[in-house]
């Protein structure tokens, strides 16, 4: 049948494990193996290949470590000038932001409604947007040089390239358990960077007693502005109790309820009296008894004297019925001019403890220790750069070492590149022979 693929016995040498196929009616020789592509390779196998290429596994580690450690002790024998991987020191000053609690006052000014900045209320994270900011880098580069430093004169984007590189070289960390900031400058020249470092702290400090000042002018002109609408506020409320007490003859409603309620009730207690004595007359005397008339008449002014309080008041004293009314609007009068004052004295209060705060009673920007010249250097880490490389040289000697063998493996067997549509790789395989050290 077409396409049928018989086995035909071995021949007799055995020596290249040839076998032979029966193919479409023709018999051509195979390696034998070669119907199974992948194989499992075991862990004694690859030792094997490690011990059989061991030379080139050591001779790639050996080269790679030492041209490593050639690069890395060239760089430290040339000047840090023109090095390739100069030294670099880091000096380090630390700074101390004092984070400003709110008081009792400024408690009670935000509770009435008044929204105010609290002094010394910037942040630590202000204070490294500050120390990154442009100003403070423009100054920087200014006053060291650090164009010509960093030889940027004919850089065309000049300013943005010395910002770059300044930004870069500065160090900033903070403790969040003690608020306590870092403040680095790192470079290869050791007192530049001191120097830079300690002027980065005088500059921030600088920003910082400006914008805590200019913070301070703004909340004290706003709590004049305060002061002055709860003036204008208790005048008005002042003038409504004057005209108040001016339509109603009194200074004091509370006073005037007080007082017409106690005739009010003595003019009940009197009628009630009088009614009692009527009844006793009128069971002795008689109806028609002088004495019973005049206590009736004596009733009858003492009930329109009580009408007229009721009803339409007397003596510039406003009516009783009207002084629920009356005494409520006081009130609230003089709950408003309470507040106003309240007011009026917490702001003055907090007026004067801003000008104490204007005056440098308190420091919100403190300089725990300067910086100091470094005598051992920050990096760059050589002996981990020697290790990495020669790790990197031994991957790359054992990848030698599977390549080669890989390659022996093709010259050795054609029929597998021939079936894996390798046929660049066959060409190359004949140089497998003298990759692997076989005659």
């Amino acid at each position: 049948m077409k396409g049928e693929t018989n086995t035909v016995p071995a021949s007799q040498s055995s020596t290249n494990d040839i076998i032979w196929v029966k193919h479409e009616n023709r018999i051509v020789p195979q390696t034998a193996g070669t119907d199974k592509i992948a194989q499992r390779t075991s862990l004694i196998d690859i030792l094997g290949v490690l011990m059989k290429h061991r030379k080139r596994v050591f001779l790639t580690t050996l080269v790679s470590a030492v041209a490593v450690f050639l690069y890395c002790l060239i760089s430290l024998l040339l000047p840090p000038e023109i090095s390739y991987l100069p030294n670099q020191y880091s000096a380090k000053a630390q700074i101390l932001i004092k984070e400003k609690g709110h008081s009792a006052t400024g408690t009670q000014l935000n509770t009435l409604g008044l929204a105010m900045m609290q002094t010394g209320a910037l942040n630590r994270e202000l204070a490294l947007e500050l120390v990154r900011s442009n100003t403070v880098i423009d100054r920087l580069a200014k006053e060291f040089d650090l164009v010509g430093y960093y030889d940027l004169q004919e850089d065309v984007h000049q300013k943005s390239s010395i910002r770059m590189k300044v930004q870069s070289n500065i160090d900033l960390s903070i403790n969040e358990e003690t608020g306590i900031i870092d403040i680095g400058y790192n470079d290869i020249d050791p007192v530049l960077a001191t120097s830079i470092a300690n002027r980065l702290v005088e500059l921030l400090e600088e920003r910082f007693y400006r914008i805590n000042s200019n913070s301070l002018h703004s909340q004290q002109d706003l709590i004049l502005k305060k002061i002055s609408a709860a003036t204008v506020e208790i005048e008005k409320i002042e003038n409504r109790m004057q005209d108040f007490q001016q339509e109603y003859k009194f200074l004091n409603a509370n006073e005037i309820a007080d007082n017409l309620s106690s005739q009010i009730i003595g003019l009940k207690t009197e009628m009630i009296r009088i009614d009692t004595e009527i009844e006793a007359l009128t069971g002795r005397f008689g109806i028609n008894n002088a004495l019973v008339n005049e206590k009736k008449w004596e009733k009858e002014a003492l009930n329109k004297r009580l009408n007229l309080l009721m009803i339409n008041g007397d003596y510039d004293i406003p009516a009783y019925r009207k002084m629920p009314a009356i005494q409520l609007e006081y009130r609230k009068l003089q709950r408003d001019l309470t507040i106003k004052t309240t007011l009026m004295t917490e702001l003055q209060k907090q007026l004067e403890a801003n000008k104490l705060q204007t005056q440098g009673s308190e420091k919100t920007f403190q300089i725990l220790e300067k910086a100091e010249i470094p005598e051992l250097k920050a990096g760059p880490g050589r002996a981990r750069f020697c290790v990495l490389g020669t790790l990197a040289g031994l991957f790359l000697g054992v990848f030698r070492a599977f390549a080669a063998e890989g390659l022996l493996h093709l010259h050795n067997n054609p029929d597998v590149a021939r079936r894996m549509n390798l046929h660049t790789l066959r060409l190359y395989s004949r140089f497998g022979r003298k990759m692997a050290g076989q005659s």
